[in-house]
């Protein structure tokens, strides 16, 4: 017998003897349980080389297909990994690819059947048919009005109408499933005749309107959880049929939604969490947060009209949620409180004594103090945005560094540096951080969890670009706390509203706070934020001013 590739003979005829891959030996289990084979064997019930030839490259293409089916779910799984997390969960739900292959062709095949059941509907009985395929309107009574559609009319276009709700819910569920298997490379085949899949929904509108934005990560996964609750009470229905009743019922939903950040509720649908928050007696959202959910989709339907053209006209312009009625008294109790001048000089000296100079801890109230900065402007700072212009110290509050923001155009500003900041080492600090190359003005302490050694580390943007994150919770733990500062409202911008306080006792003009404070409407930007040395000097003097009247 001739000798085969692959093979070894036994008996007259030949038996495979190939080696099976190491990554696919567990699709081929051996007689000992738990284990696997590493050889392919095997009688071919043959004493033809030829044919023995063939079936090995047969096994061997087996093998190759086997091994590029697997390359392509471990592909999968990784990009499943990165999905959206309700859209891992409706994948993992569904039982991977295979079942969300199979509910796309099922839920494709109920929208056809629906709409193949309105194809069918009886002719309009307020019609009569008569010869020529024309149609006449109904019998008149002489001096009266036509007879009223019959029970079964208005049944026959209640049913209509519900079904075509249904094809719509279908196709944009099955829109949705689509762009999950097309993230993991799947093609997937066109729909039935009748069936538009190419419609767009909340989804791919927000997508566009995101990106024309420009968010940051933090109001990108704030208009994300928008369209998850949208679509979890509205389905991702065309934009095109989005009405105001929509919007409504969307907000009256809303109004029960718990304010709970348990994962146990976090994680429900919109309507399960509803009704576990009212199981419960959880809290539900505040009138501002249910508030941000209608603002996003009224800004995605203004920019579905002006910008992208998708929307003639806007469905939900001018709409307000229904707002709660609260008493003016008990609204301001949830209001940001100003400190007083003297818990502003228990907040200074606390940090004074408490913290290293090298630390932001020790900087970050003194510069809203002095200054009425918003606390991520003072944060980001960097060892550039401070220089000195003629004899004025100066920082600069802008957003020209890459991982920079600012609240809108007016906070684009200079603000010259009181001497209360000079006189606490302030420039002696500066400088020390120019001479170690530092690209950020402030440092944070960190904690090695493993060796619980401190070390100093320079300030960095978290997932959402924000620099003061952990420094603002520390703030309420390190300072407020220690000293009894923890009534409701009172927070880290606290220090912002008692710089405002103390610039009204100062008598400073509103003009020149707003200037300062980066609060001024309807200027120019640039001459706001970028004036000479006599507006430098004129903020300056206002400044010294207001540090008078800081704190006691």
């Amino acid at each position: 017998m001739t000798k085969v590739a692959g093979t070894k003979k036994r008996n007259g005829t030949y038996h495979f003897n190939i080696p099976i891959p190491s990554k696919i030996q567990n699709l081929y289990p051996s007689r000992t349980p738990g284990k696997f084979k590493l050889i392919f064997d095997g009688t071919m019930k043959t004493t033809d080389a030829q044919t023995a030839k063939d079936k090995v490259e047969d096994q061997r293409a087996i093998f190759r297909q086997q091994l590029r089916n697997l390359e392509r779910k471990e592909e999968q799984e990784r990009i499943a990994a990165t999905l959206d997390p309700a859209d891992a969960a409706l994948l993992a739900e569904l039982g991977g690819v295979h079942g969300l292959l199979r509910q796309i062709k099922e839920q494709r095949a109920v929208a056809a059947f629906t709409l193949a059941g309105v194809g069918a509907e009886l002719a309009d009985d307020n019609y009569i048919e008569v010869e020529g395929g024309h149609e006449t309107p109904p019998t008149r009574v002489s001096g009266g009005e036509p007879d009223t559609p019959s029970v079964g009319r208005l049944e026959q276009e209640l049913g209509r109408r519900e079904a075509h709700a249904r094809i719509d819910h279908l196709t944009a569920e099955t829109r949705r499933l689509k762009v999950v298997a097309g993230a993991l490379g799947e093609d997937v085949p066109p729909p039935p005749d009748g069936i538009d899949e190419g419609i767009t929904g909340i989804r791919e509108l927000s997508e566009g309107f995101i990106d024309a934005h420009n968010y940051t990560m933090q109001n990108r996964e704030a208009v994300a959880n928008t369209v998850r609750r949208w679509v979890e009470l509205h389905g991702d229905i065309p934009i095109e049929k989005w009405t105001r009743a929509h919007l409504h019922k969307f907000d009256e939903v809303l109004r029960g939604l718990p304010s709970s950040g348990r994962r146990d509720v976090r994680s429900l649908s919109i309507l399960d969490a509803v009704a576990k928050g009212r199981a419960e007696g959880l809290e539900s959202i505040s009138y501002k947060t249910r508030k941000r959910y209608s603002d996003h989709l009224k800004a995605m339907t203004k920019y579905a009209v002006a910008r992208a053209g998708l929307l003639l006209s806007d469905p939900f312009a001018g709409y307000e949620p229904v707002g709660e009625k609260v008493k003016h008294s008990k609204a301001k109790q949830s209001d940001v409180i100003p400190y007083t001048p003297t818990q502003v000089g228990m907040i200074l000296d606390h940090c004074a004594k408490t913290f290293d100079r090298q630390v932001m801890d020790y900087w970050m109230p003194m510069f809203a103090a002095y200054t009425g900065a918003r606390r991520e402007e003072i944060g980001q700072l960097t060892i550039n945005d401070v220089r000195l212009v003629g004899n004025i110290y100066v920082m600069d509050i802008t957003d020209l560094g890459e991982d920079q923001k600012i609240k809108n155009k007016h906070s684009l500003r200079t603000i010259p540096i009181p001497s209360p900041i000079l006189a606490a080492g302030f420039i002696e600090y500066w400088q020390s951080r120019m001479a170690a190359g530092a690209k950020y003005l402030f440092q944070r302490s960190f904690t090695d969890n493993l060796t619980k050694k401190k070390s100093l580390v320079e300030v960095a943007p978290d997932r959402r670009g924000r620099f003061t994150e952990v420094y603002g919770k520390n703030f309420s733990r390190t300072v407020r706390e220690k000293l009894g500062l923890t009534e409701e409202g009172m927070t880290f911008h606290s220090l912002r509203h008692s710089w405002t306080d103390a610039a009204r006792r100062a008598k400073i003009d509103k003009e020149t706070r707003r200037l300062i404070a980066g609060r001024l409407d309807g200027e120019d930007v640039v001459e706001a934020g970028y004036g000479g040395d006599d507006l430098l000097a004129t903020k300056l003097e206002a400044l010294e001013e207001i540090a008078r009247c800081v704190r006691d």
